[in-house]
């Protein structure tokens, strides 16, 4: 065969076709940290599907490429050891729960393109110390001490559970 193949990495996921690429609906690996590929195959990685990586409890450090608009219900719920969430300017939604119960958290870093964050997509994230939210974000923001607001500062979304602030 002439190029197009699989490597080992990207066996570790199962995909399904969607309109632009691929979803990815399951992941088996046994990575402490995981760089998610833009492509597999020679399709491009568009969306995380629905529990894809949840309770992957081994996970650390994950990378989601720019090539990803939406993160689905439940994606990455229960990744207790994960310490670092990341979502990149491409993505659009982030589903319910999708990162629920992620334990280890410290950081949540919010792309320009989030227009769309679920019910309780954050909550349970006991040792989140704060989330910073792109300048270039119209939907939401973050205060200078990490609380997460919509964009007009006139709802708090999320106030992070491991902040060393006294009072707000």
């Amino acid at each position: 065969a002439c190029g197009g193949g699989k490597t080992e990495l990207d066996k570790a996921f199962t995909t399904i076709n969607v309109d632009g690429g691929l979803k990815i609906i399951d992941y088996n690996g046994n990575h402490t940290t995981l760089e998610i590929p833009s492509t597999i195959g020679k399709k491009t990685v568009v969306e995380i599907g629905d529990e894809a990586f949840a309770q992957s409890y081994l996970l650390t450090e994950i990378v989601i490429p720019d090539t990803v608009r939406v993160i689905g219900d439940h994606a990455f719920r229960g990744c207790l050891a994960l310490e670092k969430i990341v979502i990149p300017d491409s993505v659009k939604e982030i589903g319910d729960y999708a990162f629920f119960g992620c334990w280890a958290a410290k950081t949540l870093e919010i792309g320009a393109g989030l227009n769309k964050m679920g019910s309780q997509a954050i909550q349970y994230c006991k040792s989140l110390e704060s989330i910073t939210v792109s300048k270039d974000n119209s939907t939401y923001a973050a205060t200078d001490d990490g609380v997460l607001f919509t964009a007009d500062y006139k709802t708090l979304l999320c106030y992070p559970s491991a902040s060393d602030m006294t009072s707000y």
